[in-house]
């Protein structure tokens, strides 16, 4: 396995630039607008995930080196990659199943980030419980 960076940053230039193209949409309200932004970043998270799962670069997140996922071995990286995959795909589906119910409830802008916010919080809290 050869240390390389070079999906991560691919993916760090495409969603920077692909999330702010919902400012160009003609959508003048603001709770719908956050609401494209937050799900299109958890759509990222588990696209981000997926690459990992699927090239084993599980070093790619914090508190992993590359020393350890070499050490870990492939059947390791990509379990410890699905398990993670797996948490931001439930994570995704569960905050697009939220803010479809939030925009049929007419919730503020505000209320979507507070919960898209404290729910990627615990999700990093209960992530490291999953070792390499």
């Amino acid at each position: 396995m050869k240390k390389s960076y070079l999906g991560f940053i691919i993916w760090l230039i495409a969603y920077s630039a692909l999330v702010t193209t919902p400012v160009f949409l003609p959508i003048k309200d603001a709770a719908v607008l956050t609401r494209i932004l937050l799900v299109f970043t958890a759509v990222a998270m588990v696209i981000l995930m997926a690459m990992m799962y699927v090239w084993e670069t599980v070093y790619w997140m914090s508190g992993v080196s590359y020393e350890q996922a070499v050490a870990a071995g492939s059947e390791r990286r990509k379990r410890f990659a699905f398990l993670h995959l797996r948490m931001f795909g439930i994570y995704a589906v569960a905050y697009i199943l939220f803010s479809v119910i939030a925009q049929f409830l007419h919730f503020d802008w505000w209320v979507d980030t507070v919960v898209f916010t404290v729910s990627l919080i615990v999700l990093a809290i209960f992530s490291p419980k999953y070792k390499l």
